[in-house]
């Protein structure tokens, strides 16, 4: 979308969150399920915490990582959000960071210096793409955190949309003020109104299913498993950019320049999943299942 319209990359990610939040919610709320109306305070503030940190912080600092170093790049090197997520969840959330957890740390951060290495150059490639992109992972995964005792108290489905809701009215002010982050813009024309309201419903529509079975399955795993389960996108994103730009080479999806040292990168950092401890061995989190004082 990014490179197909002359859209912003605030753009994608506040009509993406509304588009999600409808797919979500409206299916909870048909169903009737109204769960929020008993919701305590704390609850509250911690859905907007985690709502403006994961669906609006974290989406618009991605969307422009991706504009400016691509898709493949961006996706391989936000995969750092897991080695996040667990040192945040071993520190907040009681769960356990043991050995097996330090080498699938450093198993994944060696793979993101892979992703991010210019093998022709023999240098390092960090500029404000890579910068934006590691900080939009630490943004979610502090999001991730702050949402996972809301997902064991109540339903998941209500709790999505409505950090989708949320996170979309965070952004929404910033729609009308001078660009910052938004530089990168697309240089291709705007198409018909159809072709743009199409690619951008079926983004917001995979955004809400994506994100509400990782919450569902968040509450089985823990947030530290579920993230690394989660490092096999890497080779969707991969995979599906390769074959897009092989039929579309117009579109200027940014395919790496380093791509066989990136694809490497991924794979090593997917191979964290493997020293993992399996489910059975995880002791269940102490503290999810417990009230906030």
């Amino acid at each position: 979308v990014l490179r197909l319209l002359a859209l912003t990359p605030l753009m994608v990610a506040w009509s993406s969150s509304v588009v999600g939040a409808v797919v979500v919610l409206v299916p909870a709320v048909m169903a009737g399920k109204r769960g929020w109306r008993h919701w305590p305070g704390r609850d509250w503030a911690r859905l907007v915490a985690a709502g403006g940190a994961i669906y609006a912080a974290g989406f618009v600092l991605l969307f422009n990582g991706i504009d400016r170093i691509g898709s493949s790049k961006a996706t391989l090197l936000a995969r750092l959000e897991t080695i996040f997520v667990v040192a945040l969840a071993m520190l907040f959330l009681a769960e356990r960071w043991s050995r097996l957890h330090w080498i699938a740390t450093v198993t994944a951060v060696a793979g993101a210096v892979l992703v991010n290495f210019d093998p022709a150059a023999w240098q390092f490639q960090f500029g404000l793409g890579e910068m934006l992109t590691i900080l939009s992972a630490l943004v979610v995964a502090a999001g991730i955190v702050v949402i996972k005792p809301l997902l064991d108290r109540h339903d998941g489905q209500l709790v999505t949309g409505g950090g989708l809701l949320i996170g979309a009215a965070w952004m929404a002010p910033c729609l009308f003020w001078p660009a910052t982050l938004d530089t990168a813009v697309s240089d291709g024309p705007v198409k018909s109104l159809w072709l743009v309201l199409s690619l951008l419903v079926a983004r917001g529509a995979l955004l809400g299913v994506s994100w509400l079975t990782y919450n569902l399955a968040m509450v089985q795993l823990g947030a530290s498993r579920c993230s690394m389960l989660f490092l096999t996108v890497v080779f969707f994103t991969v995979i599906m950019q390769l074959l897009v730009d092989a039929a579309r080479p117009t579109l200027g999806l940014h395919v790496p320049a380093n791509l066989p040292t990136a694809v490497c990168g991924g794979l090593v950092i997917v191979a964290g999943i493997a020293v993992l401890p399996r489910e059975a061995d995880e002791p269940q989190d102490s503290m999810s299942n417990r009230p906030d004082p």
